[in-house]
């Protein structure tokens, strides 16, 4: 079987890229071992956060600073730019309902309540894209484990805000509460997910916070529209008073969605998405990838024209330790003294010194400046589309 381009892996730059490449009419296969990094995400894009830990409030202007190892110094300044865009756009096209630049990072309040420095966020959530009101009422759904509400308070306060603490409780999530994993993001998420209980939920938030000033914004826990933008901003529209969500840790409301998002935008586009196939051979001639297998069907060879490698790293099984060195376990790549993949500009990867022309690795498996941080996303999806434009049809 053969295709344009085969993507090894399923996070956030696998599936950027896919959507890069099918939306110039490639014919493209991702095939993902298990569930995709992304169902991590909180709902915030980071370009470039932190530099020797201090927050960078223009990611542009900080990356001249960085080690050239880093994948920024590889793609160079202008490419950064002009990918950043170009990612923005792809989120905002795949339904993802996002603010913020490149050029300006944005505060994004973390599960935690803590702000951290971002290129993009998600509208509804509580971020200082546009100015905040002093005073905050935290939306406490009783019972919910996966909230840290004393730490997200504690946090919030010692960022200035005057926090207030309301206890949320419906029916829905009364019986919920029955047994504990009823009370865990995702289970209390679909209770939640129905016209009935959201009109209940609405109704009870309107009914403890009619004390409370117009002005005070209200935060409830992400956990509205697991599926899709279009539920979370309607019940904050409907609302009737300003209202912020708040990720919670992950697996992640807000990450399962982007999850969702991304892979129909690239489905809709006629790529193709294998799930829960793990490639486990991958067979190299004369400086090209020939074929790889995988352990669906380890009889047939895979063959494609270019290969990208989006594997991740220790976490994801994208690195793995022999003999108490990392190797890259697929193509046996060579890796810096790091113990990530050495790659030159166009993020071709080298086997025993010699250049893989159409293979491309991009994402987490490329090293990093450790004095860079909060990059995350941006290394993600900005690789992607490096790698994408160097495959001609």
């Amino acid at each position: 079987m053969r295709y344009g381009t085969i993507i090894i892996g399923g996070g956030l730059s696998a599936i950027t890229a896919g959507i890069a490449l099918a939306r110039r009419g490639r014919r493209v296969a991702v095939i993902a071992a298990g569930q995709p990094s992304a169902r991590f995400n909180n709902g915030a894009f980071h370009l470039l956060g932190r530099f020797d830990r201090q927050p960078v409030e223009s990611p542009l202007d900080a990356i001249s600073s960085l080690a050239g190892q880093h994948p920024y110094r590889l793609i160079g300044q202008e490419n950064v730019e002009k990918f950043a865009a170009q990612a923005a756009a792809i989120l905002r096209t795949a339904g993802v309902n996002i603010v913020g630049s490149h050029k300006r990072n944005v505060n994004a309040y973390s599960p935690l309540g803590l702000p951290e420095p971002a290129w993009l966020v998600r509208e509804t959530v509580l971020s200082d894209h546009a100015p905040l009101p002093s005073r905050l009422a935290l939306l406490h759904i009783k019972g919910f484990i996966d909230s840290p509400l004393p730490m997200v308070a504690y946090h919030l306060g010692q960022n200035g805000f005057q926090v207030d603490t309301l206890e949320i409780d419906t029916p829905d999530i009364a019986a919920a509460r029955r047994t504990a994993a009823g009370m865990r993001t995702l289970a209390l998420a679909r209770t939640l997910g129905g016209h009935k209980a959201l009109a209940a939920l609405h109704a009870k938030i309107r009914e403890v916070a009619d004390p409370l000033p117009q002005s005070v914004l209200l935060v409830l826990p992400a956990l509205i529209g697991i599926d899709n933008s279009y539920t979370a901003q309607l019940f904050r529209d409907n609302l009737g008073r300003p209202l912020a969500f708040l990720p919670s840790p992950p697996p992640s409301v807000l990450g399962l969605r982007l999850t969702t998002e991304l892979r129909h935008y690239f489905q809709m586009l006629g790529g193709l998405y294998r799930t829960n196939q793990r490639v486990t051979t991958a067979h190299t001639a004369n400086g090209r990838v020939a074929y790889i297998t995988t352990d669906a069907r380890p009889g047939m060879h895979l063959e494609a024209d270019n290969y990208i490698l989006a594997t991740g790293t220790l976490a994801s099984g994208g690195l793995v330790t022999r003999d108490g060195a990392v190797a890259e376990p697929l193509f046996n790549l060579d890796l810096n003294p790091d113990g990530r993949v050495t790659v030159d500009n166009n993020l071709h990867p080298s086997q025993q010194g010699q250049t893989i022309d159409n293979l491309y690795a991009i994402g987490d498996i490329l090293a990093r400046d450790p004095r860079a941080g909060a990059d995350r996303e941006g290394v993600a999806m900005l690789t992607a589309l490096h790698a994408a434009r160097q495959i001609r049809p």
